[in-house]
């Protein structure tokens, strides 16, 4: 049976006797804290949403830092990112969420180290600018409402999946020489018609650090979002076959989607379980390498 697969990245695939050589690296938030108009929790935490006729809660939002350094530093590029946030319980509630929120969204804090005294292990709400942070900027990825449950125990995976500006987040931080990287998890359309009582996710902090999924390139000389390693895999001294908006099997998943995916851009349904390729990873969110995903022994 087919398992979602909600975060694709792949450190190496062995598709058609080839390796292919990006690395998928793993960062753990160095810090990730609930930040509010109120005092900033001590770190246990995360919140996003609001409790507006709370005077010491108000609005909120979780902060999170990344080290930057964990990133291959000889990479051609960054070809994806992706977030993993995980949700936390507290002793007064059991019901995770408290009322209607909205859907998350996680954006881009910018580069916040251009300031003379910025110290990333202290920085609260009322250090950035405007205070709370910028959030007029591109989203990076959301995770709908609908998708949450109230009934998912402590440290469950909330997944936010990989996006062309998570990866620019990534690349913009790398090229203006940030340390860290400033991410912001908060609810877009709550904050605009906010509603008095509690609506907010409660998400994990020191107890259950964000996780950020980096894929980084190796060599691409075409500058495609593809490295040339794994182009010449299946045009062997062509590099203009495949593209990163190309779908050179006409399968609906884009070249640099088979490429995330590990799957082969030349075969529509690369793990032949008669479900397309495009569809396993658009539609179903599964593995389009794998007949049986979840190891059911159900294809």
């Amino acid at each position: 049976m087919k398992k979602l697969a909600l975060i694709l990245t792949c450190a190496s695939v062995g598709l058609c006797g080839f390796a292919r050589s990006a690395e998928t690296v793993a960062i753990e938030a160095t810090r990730a804290f609930d930040m509010n108009q109120g005092t900033p929790d001590g770190g246990s935490r995360m919140l996003a949403g609001g409790w507006p006729d709370n005077a010491a809660w108000g609005l909120m939002r979780g902060a999170m830092v990344f080290d930057l350094s964990k990133v291959p530093q000889d990479a051609a590029g960054i070809a994806s990112a992706s977030l993993s946030i995980f949700t936390r319980k507290t002793g007064f509630s059991v019901t995770n969420p408290e009322g209607e929120p909205g859907d998350m969204a996680i954006r881009d804090l910018g580069n916040l180290e251009k300031g003379d005294n910025f110290d990333a292990e202290a920085f609260t709400w009322a250090d950035l600018d405007p205070p709370g942070g910028d959030v007029s900027g591109p989203v990076l990825s959301t995770y709908a409402r609908d998708d949450y449950s109230r009934e998912w125990p402590h440290n469950t995976e909330v997944p936010f999946a990989n996006s062309d500006a998570f990866a620019n987040a990534v690349t913009r931080a790398l090229d203006e020489g940030q340390k860290f990287l400033y991410l912001v998890v908060h609810c877009p359309d709550f904050e605009a018609n906010p509603q008095n009582g509690k609506h907010f996710y409660r998400l994990g902090g020191g107890d259950g650090l964000p996780v950020l999924q980096v894929t980084a390139l190796g060599a691409d000389t075409d500058s495609d979002g593809l490295e040339d390693e794994w182009e010449n895999g299946f045009f062997p001294g062509d590099l203009t076959k495949l593209s990163g908006n190309g779908d050179a099997d006409g399968d609906g998943l884009n070249d640099k989607g088979e490429f995330l995916a590990g799957s082969d851009p030349t075969n529509p349904d690369s793990d032949s379980d008669t479900i397309s390729d495009g569809a396993e990873v658009v539609s179903l969110r599964s593995d389009p390498t794998k007949k049986d995903s979840d190891g059911d022994g159900l294809e």
